[in-house]
Protein backbone atom coordinates (compact mmCIF):
# COMPACT_ATOMS: atom_id res chain seq x y z
CA UNK A 1 0.00 0.00 0.00
CA UNK A 2 1.43 3.34 -1.01
CA UNK A 3 0.29 6.91 -0.67
CA UNK A 4 -2.09 8.31 1.87
CA UNK A 5 -5.76 7.90 2.56
CA UNK A 6 -8.19 10.55 1.39
CA UNK A 7 -11.84 11.08 2.30
CA UNK A 8 -12.77 10.02 -1.23
CA UNK A 9 -11.31 6.53 -0.73
CA UNK A 10 -12.02 6.08 2.99
CA UNK A 11 -14.93 5.40 5.30
CA UNK A 12 -15.39 4.89 9.02
CA UNK A 13 -17.69 2.08 10.11
CA UNK A 14 -18.87 2.16 13.73
CA UNK A 15 -20.64 -1.12 14.46
CA UNK A 16 -23.19 -1.26 17.27
CA UNK A 17 -21.80 1.44 19.54
CA UNK A 18 -24.91 1.11 21.65
CA UNK A 19 -25.34 2.02 25.30
CA UNK A 20 -26.07 -1.55 26.42
CA UNK A 21 -23.63 -3.27 24.10
CA UNK A 22 -20.75 -1.06 25.18
CA UNK A 23 -21.29 -2.09 28.80
CA UNK A 24 -20.06 -5.54 27.74
CA UNK A 25 -16.55 -4.20 27.07
CA UNK A 26 -14.24 -5.68 29.69
CA UNK A 27 -10.69 -5.14 28.37
CA UNK A 28 -10.67 -1.34 28.80
CA UNK A 29 -12.75 1.02 30.94
CA UNK A 30 -16.10 1.93 29.39
CA UNK A 31 -15.30 5.64 29.50
CA UNK A 32 -12.08 5.06 27.51
CA UNK A 33 -13.97 3.10 24.84
CA UNK A 34 -16.63 5.80 24.68
CA UNK A 35 -14.07 8.62 24.51
CA UNK A 36 -12.16 6.83 21.74
CA UNK A 37 -15.36 6.21 19.76
CA UNK A 38 -16.43 9.84 19.98
CA UNK A 39 -12.91 11.01 19.06
CA UNK A 40 -13.01 8.82 15.93
CA UNK A 41 -16.42 10.23 15.00
CA UNK A 42 -15.25 13.83 15.49
CA UNK A 43 -12.08 13.18 13.49
CA UNK A 44 -14.06 11.69 10.61
CA UNK A 45 -16.39 14.69 10.60
CA UNK A 46 -13.49 17.19 10.59
CA UNK A 47 -11.73 15.33 7.78
CA UNK A 48 -14.90 14.82 5.72
CA UNK A 49 -14.69 11.03 5.90
CA UNK A 50 -18.03 9.28 5.37
CA UNK A 51 -19.31 7.43 8.43
CA UNK A 52 -21.63 4.42 8.54
CA UNK A 53 -23.31 3.60 11.85
CA UNK A 54 -25.03 0.31 12.61
CA UNK A 55 -27.21 -0.86 15.46
CA UNK A 56 -29.15 -3.96 16.34
CA UNK A 57 -32.30 -4.35 18.36
CA UNK A 58 -32.20 -0.85 19.86
CA UNK A 59 -35.44 -1.55 21.75
CA UNK A 60 -33.81 -4.45 23.67
CA UNK A 61 -30.92 -4.69 26.12
CA UNK A 62 -28.48 -3.40 23.45
CA UNK A 63 -30.15 -0.02 23.77
CA UNK A 64 -29.81 3.02 21.54
CA UNK A 65 -26.64 4.23 19.90
CA UNK A 66 -24.51 6.53 22.01
CA UNK A 67 -26.57 9.74 22.06
CA UNK A 68 -23.43 11.84 21.52
CA UNK A 69 -23.11 10.33 18.04
CA UNK A 70 -26.34 12.03 17.02
CA UNK A 71 -24.87 15.41 17.94
CA UNK A 72 -21.58 14.76 16.16
CA UNK A 73 -22.89 12.95 13.07
CA UNK A 74 -26.60 13.77 12.71
CA UNK A 75 -26.88 12.59 9.09
CA UNK A 76 -25.10 9.28 9.72
CA UNK A 77 -27.16 8.79 12.87
CA UNK A 78 -30.43 9.34 11.02
CA UNK A 79 -29.32 7.00 8.21
CA UNK A 80 -27.91 4.30 10.53
CA UNK A 81 -28.36 0.70 9.49
CA UNK A 82 -30.73 -0.97 11.92
CA UNK A 83 -30.05 -4.68 11.74
CA UNK A 84 -32.49 -7.27 13.04
CA UNK A 85 -29.81 -9.72 14.16
CA UNK A 86 -27.01 -9.79 16.67
CA UNK A 87 -23.26 -9.64 16.25
CA UNK A 88 -21.89 -12.80 17.82
CA UNK A 89 -18.36 -13.94 18.32
CA UNK A 90 -17.90 -17.61 19.02
CA UNK A 91 -14.57 -19.24 19.74
CA UNK A 92 -14.70 -22.72 18.32
CA UNK A 93 -11.92 -25.23 18.17
CA UNK A 94 -11.67 -26.85 14.72
CA UNK A 95 -12.32 -30.58 14.73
Amino acid sequence: MTGTFAPSDSALLLIDHQVGTMKLIKNIPLEVAKRNTLALAKTAKILGIPVVLTSSQEQNVQGPLLPELQGILPEAFAARIKRAGLVASINETPA
